[in-house]
């Protein structure tokens, strides 16, 4: 019986930029997620536990490449949620500066959020 990084392999394509992208199921931002041992995980966190190693309690798994879809270990690195916010202001990748610079309007105390979603 495959486990589950070897489903993950098969849905994988391997692009010219080193990324292996995800086939199977994204999640709305993007990042592949399966089911191992009962429960859902995202994609690049199975691939960096089958790879590297455990994920320390509280511990982000971050992309070097900033592809969601990525599975490539070599492209995968521990971080905190701090981390995880520097690198995604450096990247243009919070969603107030994207809406800024898109010049949507929302309100978050009616619960409009840009790109279409809505908190409950």
């Amino acid at each position: 019986m495959p486990n589950a990084y070897d489903k993950i392999l098969k849905k994988v394509t391997k692009n010219a930029n080193g990324c292996w992208e995800y086939g199977g199921y994204l999640n709305v931002w993007g990042y592949g997620r399966l089911r191992h041992n009962g429960k859902k995980i995202l994609a690049h966190r199975l691939s960096y536990l089958f790879n590297i190693g455990e994920i320390p309690d509280g511990a982000l798994v971050l992309h070097k490449c900033d592809n969601p879809k990525c599975v490539n270990p070599e492209h995968l690195y521990l971080g905190t949620s701090k981390d995880n916010a520097t690198d995604m202001a450096k990247r243009n990748r919070q969603w107030l500066q994207r809406a800024k610079s898109q010049k949507l309007t929302f309100s978050i105390s009616k619960g409009v959020y840009p790109d279409g979603y809505k908190r409950i």
